[in-house]
């Protein structure tokens, strides 16, 4: 028989919780905040106070037998009934085991269970019981969108290069490249499919060119289709690590500075997400594809000044002038 959903969203709205709350939530906190379980909590009535809690005991069960550890504190007064324990997931046990790997294809597949979990750890039943934890003075832990794997950045292309490429097929899309006014249509055997920095990017086989070629998922312009009839097999070798790491090189050689005007918002924004400038007020930003550094930097106009690489402040310098002539004004 299969499970009930409620339950389900229930187990998984508990997980949550107790992950991303740094030192544990007592019986009466989880009763209270987290959905499928506040909705019939009531501390005035001894019958619901019990039915709820019997719920969340089967669910610590439930939840134990999938292997997720539930660690338990004890305040040093805590009293004989267990409201003083506090139950929580330590995130560092929530994580595989350095020896487990996977295929193209289990990728693939966990690629598209991911899509479907997505948005469920941000929902609104769970952004209200966090809400709610923050409101008893508990601080969850900001680092924790939530239980499913991080796919920022995701669209409709990342799913079907996902299925091509679980079936050593060929691609076929248009794709536009900085710079160029109109896209281009390629013929690409998929490789290899990777989130990196928050973006997804392709590393394929282009048939056209008869090179590897690496592509931005997101300046895909049409959905990808698989052509029929047509495979590619590749040699054997971990295409994903190798994307990675030439993306992580790439970036460790093209590292931008800037500096901001102060307290400005491209001065918060930037800091928080690059780290603080340093002694000449300068903010070092490495980036794996100069293009789209120019497109963050643009938003900022004239809080934000491109030290080097010259290349980088050119290309800034270019989509201001843009800007400025799409909106009647001059150069």
């Amino acid at each position: 028989m299969a499970e009930d959903p409620s339950k389900v969203i229930r187990q998984f709205s508990l997980i949550h919780a107790m992950l991303a709350s740094r030192i544990g939530l007592t019986i009466d906190e989880i009763l209270g905040t987290v959905d499928g379980y506040r909705d019939t909590f009531d501390p005035y009535s001894d019958n619901a106070v019990a039915a709820v809690t019997k719920s969340f005991e089967r669910d610590k069960k439930d939840i134990r037998d999938l292997g997720i550890v539930i660690q338990t504190r004890s305040p040093a007064d805590a009293s004989n009934d267990n409201h003083g324990v506090r139950y929580l997931i330590d995130p560092s046990t929530y994580v595989l085991p350095a020896d487990v790997t996977f295929s193209r294809a289990d990728i693939a597949l966990l690629q598209v269970a991911a899509r479907a979990w997505q948005h469920g750890s941000m929902n609104k039943e769970a952004l209200r019981a966090l809400n709610k934890l923050r409101s008893l003075g508990i601080e969850p832990d900001s680092t924790l969108s939530g239980v499913r794997p991080r796919i920022s950045g995701w669209n409709d292309a990342v799913n079907e290069f996902g299925e091509i490429l679980s079936q050593d097929g060929v691609a076929t899309f248009d794709y536009l490249k900085p710079g160029d006014v109109a896209p281009t249509t390629r013929h690409v055997a998929p490789l290899a499919l990777s989130e990196w920095n928050g973006l997804w990017y392709l590393l394929g086989w282009d048939l056209d060119r008869d090179a590897e070629r690496t592509f931005l998922v997101s300046r895909v312009t049409t959905s990808p289709r698989a052509i029929p009839g047509a495979r590619h097999e590749a040699t054997a070798e971990d295409y994903a690590a190798r994307l990675t790491s030439e993306l992580e090189a790439r970036a460790a050689q093209n590292v931008a500075r800037v500096r901001t005007v102060p307290d400005s918002d491209a001065d918060f924004r930037l800091s928080a997400k690059y780290g603080t400038a340093d002694d000449r007020g300068e903010i070092h930003i490495p980036t794996a594809d100069l293009d789209l550094l120019a497109d963050e930097l643009t938003e900022f106009s004239s809080d934000v000044e491109v030290i080097a690489p010259e290349e980088l402040r050119h290309l800034v310098q270019l989509r201001c002038v843009r800007l400025a002539h799409a909106h009647g004004g001059g150069s």
